[in-house]
């Protein structure tokens, strides 16, 4: 007698029932593709960490830009004024 006929009259699962039990599981995906889907999603994360904090720093200095030029304008304002006041 076979052997798949004996575990089937134990009991075990008929060849049918192996399979469908294959199918609702889904397909076998080897190790080395999950393990490099992990790698891509934790690489993806940290980029996206990179790239936020770098928005932040970017706007950060952009706002310091922009308070100097603004108090740059103001001093040369300041100074036409005077001289022109003087004259």
């Amino acid at each position: 007698m076979c052997n798949s006929q004996e575990n089937w009259r134990r009991g075990a699962l008929s060849p049918l029932e192996m399979a469908e039990e294959q199918a609702k599981q889904g397909p076998v995906v080897p190790e080395s593709v999950l393990k490099k889907q992990k790698r891509n999603e934790e690489w993806d994360l940290k980029k996206k960490e990179e790239l936020a904090a770098l928005k932040k720093k970017n706007g950060e200095s952009q706002k310091l830009i922009y308070n100097r030029a603004k108090q740059y304008c103001e001093e040369y304002e300041k100074q036409v004024f005077i001289s022109l006041h003087w004259f």
